[in-house]
């Protein structure tokens, strides 16, 4: 089990992550895991950017974001005696957090959402991520890291995270908002070192 923390500036993304690793029969030294995160991300004034940001200028400014996360990782690593080389990725993430409002801005006249336009719209974390790593505007986390193990059941961990936090418009759980181009989605990716101790809980 890790538990530690990314930092970078104003932006702190902690986390709890349980897993297990299996080496493969004959190859000691291959391991792959699987596991349970749970994770947080807070950080001061943002923009989230739309999927079609290149096309549409869609951005949504925060004063400030926070937002936790649950999620099912994969992941493999090499292990050399007392040292483990890796890297894991979310592949289901679960999000939550406080509603908050983003300044909704555009370089180009609005056309569908006039209404919204140079207005506050009310958000919501992305609640439900798939494959974040490879789907585009989904909350998750992936990592590489080199874990150095101390004694027989403490470690330390320096990784470096490459995370994505995504917003949605919604008013309510039964009232959307979609803004101009259709979209409702909007998210910035963050990266950060990260530092944690390790328990070997077996």
């Amino acid at each position: 089990m890790d538990i530690g923390a990314g930092f970078e500036n104003s932006s702190l993304a902690p986390s709890i992550f349980y897993h297990e690793d299996l080496s493969v029969r004959g190859l000691h030294w291959l391991q792959f895991g699987v596991g349970i995160r749970a994770a947080g991300y807070y950080t001061g004034a943002t923009d989230l950017l739309s999927t079609n940001d290149a096309i549409s200028s869609d951005t949504l400014r925060y004063n400030r974001l926070s937002a936790n996360t649950i999620s099912f990782v994969a992941g493999m690593n090499l292990r050399f005696w007392k040292l483990n080389l890796g890297f894991n990725t979310d592949l289901v993430n679960l999000a939550f957090g406080e509603r908050r409002s983003g300044f909704y801005l555009k370089r180009h006249l609005p056309a569908d959402s006039v209404t919204h336009y140079n207005q506050f719209v009310p958000t919501i974390p992305a609640v439900f991520n798939f494959m974040p790593v490879a789907t585009p505007n989904q909350n998750g986390i992936s990592e590489v890291y080199a874990r150095v193990w101390l004694s027989r059941k403490i470690g330390l961990k320096m990784a470096y995270l490459f995370g994505r936090q995504t917003y949605t418009t919604r008013i309510n759980k039964k009232s959307q908002i979609v803004l101009d181009n259709g979209q409702r989605r909007f998210s910035t990716i963050y990266k950060m070192p990260y530092l944690a101790i390790c328990f070997s809980l077996l």
